[in-house]
């Protein structure tokens, strides 16, 4: 062997060296940084939470509707009773009231979370998204029953009836009222 041979392989076993020094120092660099990056949107998504009060506000009032609030859990199951048997009735006359019976204890679970305002809309319109279960629907199913309280004549079918209380027990179910 050589001294120019010799000189070839240590100069290339340094060059080997110092690539996996360099190459292990830019990977320990990435992966640090990417933890740093990692945790700080962690944080920034934390902050946001707890900035929105989505789990804050949609906790609280599951767990005031759970303990019962101000409406006491056996006066809402004998309603619910009721409104059932309304439900399940011949008569469209009973259907609709089924319905509107269903959206005066909705009422008085949006009342007794706290939610403030003279008339049920006006209370909803105070819930900001994510504080309450199936807020869209619960829309949908109020507007159904004021056609139905300012429309007398209108022919409301048991199918449409049904839909409609099914969304009602639906955000029951959620408050775990059913």
């Amino acid at each position: 062997m050589s001294l120019s041979d010799s000189f070839k392989q240590t100069l290339e076993t340094i060059i080997y060296i110092l690539n996996n020094i360099l190459y292990e120092t830019v990977l320990v660099k990435v992966q640090v940084f990417a933890v740093i990056f990692s945790v700080l949107l962690l944080l920034i998504w934390i902050y946001l939470l707890v900035k929105t009060e989505t789990f804050q506000s949609k906790l609280a009032n599951i767990k005031t509707a759970v303990r019962g609030g101000d409406i006491p859990r056996e006066i809402i199951f004998q309603k619910w009773v009721e409104i059932e048997k309304k439900l399940n009735s011949n008569y469209a006359s009973d259907w609709k009231l089924a319905v509107i019976e269903a959206d005066s204890v909705l009422d008085n679970l949006i009342e007794s979370l706290g939610y403030r305002g003279d008339t049920m809309g006006e209370r909803m319109k105070n819930i900001k998204p994510g504080q309450f279960p199936y807020l869209e629907d619960a829309w949908r199913a109020h507007k159904v029953r004021n056609f139905l309280a300012h429309d007398a004549g209108y022919n409301f079918s048991q199918q449409a009836a049904t839909r409609t209380i099914d969304i009602y027990k639906k955000i029951f179910k959620e408050f775990g009222m059913e």
